[in-house]
């Protein structure tokens, strides 16, 4: 009996390390309320991307997939400003299209173990990964938003989703 407590304590020490040490690129997040996942998209070799992260959010309850980007806000300073769209037009689109496709827009956070709010750092930059994103008014916005069809979500996601793997 005590070898298997020995054995499972080991094994939840080599998951918190490896969770601890996990890039913000392969970390994936859950939301307990709507049963959402995101997943971070990893770049490709060489690949020049001027979104600081691409990432896809998706609702096993109705298998609709929200497509994320995270960009430079621009001047005075650095923020990472996010975007959550669904069915946006692929190759040029006009400010119209994009605003008609947009669910939500804001700044992304990223919260540490102790609870810590940062600005979320790019995928990029072999940082460790955020323990918690937050994207403020994103349940609310989720509820106005037309991506759903009118079933809507049974219940909006949380604005915060914690980390729930490394994809190592």
């Amino acid at each position: 009996m005590r070898t298997q407590y020995l054995f499972a304590m080991l094994i939840a020490v080599i998951c918190s390390s490896a969770s601890a040490n996990c890039l913000q690129e392969l970390a994936t997040y859950k939301d307990a309320s709507a049963n959402g996942e995101l997943t971070f998209t990893p770049r490709g070799a060489g690949e020049v991307d001027s979104m600081l992260s691409r990432f896809t959010i998706k609702f096993a309850e109705n298998n609709v997939v929200l497509d994320g980007v995270v960009m430079d806000a621009g001047e005075p300073f650095f923020r990472p400003l996010g975007m959550i769209m669904h069915n946006c037009p692929e190759g040029d689109a006009t400010g119209d299209e994009i605003a008609a496709c947009t669910v939500w827009q804001g700044i992304v956070y990223g919260l540490d173990e102790l609870g810590n709010v940062n600005y979320l750092a790019s995928t990029n930059e072999g940082k460790a990964a955020a323990k918690t994103l937050l994207f403020p008014d994103l349940g609310a916005a989720v509820q106005f938003s037309t991506a759903f069809g009118p079933s809507k979500l049974s219940a909006p996601p949380r604005d915060d989703f914690k980390q729930s793997a490394c994809l190592e």
